[in-house]
C-alpha cells in the first residue's frame, strides 16, 4: 500500500516524523496517476531516534531515464541545505 507523504517543488525539502520500521520510498515527477516504475525506489529500515536523509537522483538513459531516490549523509545534506527552502506544507 502506498501513502502519499509529500509533493515537493524544485529546491525544496521537507521533514517528517515516521514510526520505526521497514519502508519503501518512491518518487515520480509529472502526473497525478501513481507511477508503477520501481527502478528509483529505495528501501530503508528506520530506527527510532535517528534522522535519515533522502535525495532525489536523476538517472539519465537514452529514451528511458527516471527519477529515483538515494540515501545521503547528514554532511551531504548540510552542503546543499543553504540552497533549499523548507516546505512544511508540502501536500
Amino acid at each position: 500500500m502506498r501513502n502519499l507523504l509529500c509533493k515537493l517543488n524544485n529546491k525544496r525539502y521537507s521533514t517528517h516524523d515516521v514510526a520505526p520500521g521497514n519502508y519503501t520510498f518512491h518518487t515520480q515527477w509529472n502526473g497525478k496517476k501513481p507511477n508503477k516504475d520501481k527502478r528509483g525506489d529505495i528501501q530503508i529500515t528506520l530506527e527510532a531516534g535517528k534522522t535519515y536523509y533522502i535525495k532525489f537522483n536523476s538517472v539519465a538513459k537514452a529514451f528511458n531515464g527516471y527519477i529515483g531516490l538515494i540515501e545521503v549523509t547528514e554532511n551531504t545534506f548540510k552542503t546543499v541545505e543553504p540552497l533549499l527552502k523548507i516546505d512544511d506544507k508540502c501536500l
